[in-house]
């Protein structure tokens, strides 16, 4: 891109006063037309015309550009629209959408009303970049959900089966209250295996499926319980540390004072000799570190 320099765009300007002052006033050209023709900023065309108009002819200027942009012939405020009342209005009614029309990768995941999918639970953070001893997956629950809705987000359009058939034999279940599965399968989607339990009796089924899973659950506290100590340890050693730092601190050097006259002079380091005196012995004036 080429550039220009500003002091020769502005000496432009000032050779070719004459001609741009004569084309403005007929309205030949605009400010605008100045800044692109002469590459020069607006502040500096702005006050290049200043100083050749009055007020009033730089407001009829303006009022001049203002017309050539097309601004007086748009339409007002409150001007009524062709289409007003016209709601519903089909001028192409071939090649518009049509309502409940899907296209593109929607149609391609929509499923119908009663749809059954078997769905894996994701593996905890923890797990996700281990690898289990002989290269085997870390087993993951797995569960059927139905489509029950077309509209919605889409964890209301998906609900599990054992909630929607217990529903449909007994009715909504309770706030507060889940259904669980009492032999701890969850693809064995009877009735007679369907349970309505509160969160407590819910923990305790799944310690009588999973006799190792308060131990694992103990574990996990206890890890993080571990972890969180260790962090809480090193931030208090840490600022520990920096206080003895800034306490530690060798005093700092701001000046020099001679012991024959009593001049001083400011520098980290000492001067051969005292500008007032000759001497050459120098005493540092020591400030403590900061605290």
């Amino acid at each position: 891109m080429k550039r220009f320099k500003s002091s020769g765009n502005r000496q432009r300007l000032e050779r070719h006063a004459h001609r741009i002052v004569q084309n403005l006033k007929s309205g030949d050209v605009t400010l605008m037309g100045v800044v692109r023709t002469y590459r020069v900023a607006y502040v500096t065309a702005r006050a290049f015309i200043a100083e050749r108009f009055g007020p009033k002819e730089w407001a009829a200027i303006r009022h001049r550009n203002l017309t050539r942009g097309g601004r007086r012939t748009r339409f007002k405020k409150g001007h009524p629209t062709w289409n007003a009342g016209l709601k519903g209005l089909h001028l192409h009614p071939k090649t518009e959408f049509k309502k409940g029309c899907m296209r593109g990768q929607a149609a391609r995941n929509w499923r119908p009303l009663g749809t059954i999918a078997v769905r894996r639970d994701h593996l905890p953070r923890r797990l996700q970049n281990r690898r289990r001893k002989g290269g085997l997956p870390w087993p993951r629950r797995t569960r059927r959900f139905v489509k029950v809705r077309d509209f919605g987000p889409t964890a209301r359009r998906w609900v599990p089966v054992a909630r929607w058939y217990w529903e449909m034999a007994y009715g909504p279940i309770p706030p507060g209250m889940c259904v669980v599965y009492a032999d701890g399968d969850s693809m064995n989607d009877s009735l007679a295996n369907y349970r309505l339990v509160d969160r407590a009796d819910h923990l305790a089924i799944q310690e009588a499926n999973d006799r190792r899973m308060r131990e694992r659950c103990t574990r996990a506290a206890s890890r993080a319980t571990r972890r969180r100590h260790a962090e809480t340890r090193a931030a208090k050693a840490a600022v520990r540390a920096a206080g003895a730092a800034r306490r530690n601190r060798p005093p700092r050097i701001v000046g020099w004072e001679c012991p024959d006259c009593g001049g001083t002079c400011s520098g980290t380091e000492a001067p051969d000799r005292c500008g007032h005196c000759g001497g050459g012995a120098f005493v540092a004036i020591e400030r403590a570190g900061a605290a």
